[in-house]
C-alpha cells in the first residue's frame, strides 16, 4: 500500500510505502507532528550532521586566525538548531571530519573507557543508549563497544556532551557555524563552545 503526503505550499505529493510511513510514524510527535513536519525535521539533522556545504572552510585553514568565532558560554548556549561542526578537539585531539552525531559517539567511547561497563555508562551519560545494535527509533551502533545511541538534534547533543566531560573531566572545544538559513540563530555566523575542568 501506498501512502500519499502533501507538502508544503508547493502542492506536491509524495507517495511513500507503508514500511517508511510506518518508520515516520515511529519518531514523530503524536498530536503535533504531521508527515511533511517529520520529514522537515529529518532534512534539518542531515544538513546539521552530513550535507556538505561549500560555504564551510576546512578548520585547518581558519580556526587560529578567524576573529570572527564569538565564543558563548558552555553552560547557556545559542540555539543551535541549523549549526555544523567545523572542528572538535576532545581532550588532545581533534577529531576527524566532526559533526554533532560523530563528537556524541566519541566523548561515549571515551565514557566506557572509564565505566568499563554498559550499566556504569548509563551514569554517566544523559543520552538514550542500549546493549547492542539497534538501527530504529533513530538509533546507531557503535561496535567499538556494543551500545546503541539514539540521534538528538545540536542542542540536545551539546548539553549531553558538556555533562559527560564534565563527569570525565575532558576540556572540550567545539568550533561551529550556523547554515545561511534565515531560522538559524546567526546565519553563517561562528561560533565556539568550550570547557575545561582547569
Amino acid at each position: 500500500m501506498l501512502h500519499s503526503i502533501y507538502g508544503w505550499s508547493m502542492s506536491k505529493v509524495i507517495r511513500i510505502s507503508n514500511q517508511i510511513f510506518t518508520r515516520l510514524q515511529e519518531i514523530a510527535e503524536p498530536l503535533t507532528d504531521t508527515p511533511a513536519s517529520v520529514i522537515e525535521r529529518l532534512l534539518d539533522f542531515y544538513e546539521e550532521n552530513y550535507q556538505s556545504d561549500s560555504i564551510f572552510q576546512q578548520p585547518e585553514t581558519f580556526i587560529e586566525e578567524d576573529f570572527n568565532i564569538k565564543r558563548f558560554d558552555p553552560e547557556t548556549p545559542p540555539n543551535l538548531k541549523f549549526s555544523r561542526v567545523n572542528k572538535a578537539i576532545i581532550g588532545n585531539s581533534a577529531l576527524s571530519k566532526p559533526n554533532w552525531n560523530k563528537i556524541v559517539r566519541e566523548i561515549h567511547l571515551l565514557g566506557m573507557k572509564k565505566a568499563r561497563k554498559f550499566d556504569a555508562l548509563q551514569m554517566i551519560t544523559t543520552f538514550n543508549i542500549k546493549q547492542g545494535e539497534h538501527n530504529d527509533k533513530g538509533f546507531y551502533y557503535v561496535p567499538e563497544i556494543g551500545i546503541s545511541i539514539q540521534n538528538v538534534d545540536a542542542n540536545t547533543s551539546w548539553e549531553g556532551i558538556l555533562a559527560i566531560a564534565k563527569k570525565l573531566e575532558i576540556p572540550i572545544s567545539i568550533y561551529f557555524e550556523w547554515l545561511d538559513k534565515p531560522e538559524a540563530e546567526i546565519p553563517r555566523g561562528k561560533g565556539l563552545l568550550s570547557w575545561s575542568p582547569d
